[in-house]
């Protein structure tokens, strides 16, 4: 199957989505590198102009451990 294009595509797939907010010790493009190296299935990235952004992740797994790293709880 191929890769969704948009968050709005992954979540449809049943993709899971975290929402990542802006940080001041790390940048976005920061925050994309450590997404990469920490996960091993797909991912889609959706930068919010504000700092933050959205991650669609193919792997439960992968969610959990970018949602507990950057994600915003509450």
């Amino acid at each position: 199957m191929a890769k969704p294009r948009s968050i709005n595509g992954a979540r449809k797939r049943g993709w899971h989505i975290v929402r990542i907010p802006s940080r001041k010790d790390l940048s976005w493009v920061g925050i994309m590198i450590t997404i990469d190296r920490m996960i091993t299935g797909h991912r889609l990235f959706l930068y919010d102009m504000q700092g933050g952004g959205f991650a669609a992740l193919e792997n439960e797994t992968d969610a959990s451990k970018v949602q507990f790293q950057f994600g915003e709880f509450g």
